[in-house]
């Protein structure tokens, strides 16, 4: 996530590290025309990273139209957030007592 000098957001990647902020894949328009907006012009200009779509360059769609988007923390990468992309990824979190799963009769390990 790029900001400029007085911290609003210039642009959002996926896939390519610009920042130390990252998005972690939960999203939200005020209206469901801006999403719908910015999706629709992804898809018509054929934009891709690795090719692959991803929501969060829409906001980017959002930012040249002169929209402003904010962001909210959530936590620090590895602590409270952990990112899931790889086999890898996901084996070293089910490493962790993080990903057990509280039930209610007893603490299970999640079954991946």
């Amino acid at each position: 996530m790029g900001r400029d000098d007085s911290g609003f957001i210039t642009e959002i990647v996926e896939k390519i590290e610009i920042s130390n902020e990252a998005t972690v894949g939960v999203y939200v328009w005020c209206k469901a025309e801006y999403a719908k907006s910015a999706i629709e012009y992804m898809i018509s200009q054929n934009l891709r990273t690795n090719s692959e779509s991803y929501i969060a360059p829409t906001y980017n769609f959002m930012i040249r139209n002169g929209q402003s988007i904010v962001t909210k923390m959530i936590g620090s990468h590895g602590s409270e957030v952990f990112g899931l992309d790889t086999p890898e990824d996901l084996h070293r979190f089910i490493q962790l007592p993080v990903s057990y799963k509280e039930s209610l009769t007893s603490r299970k390990r999640l079954n991946i």
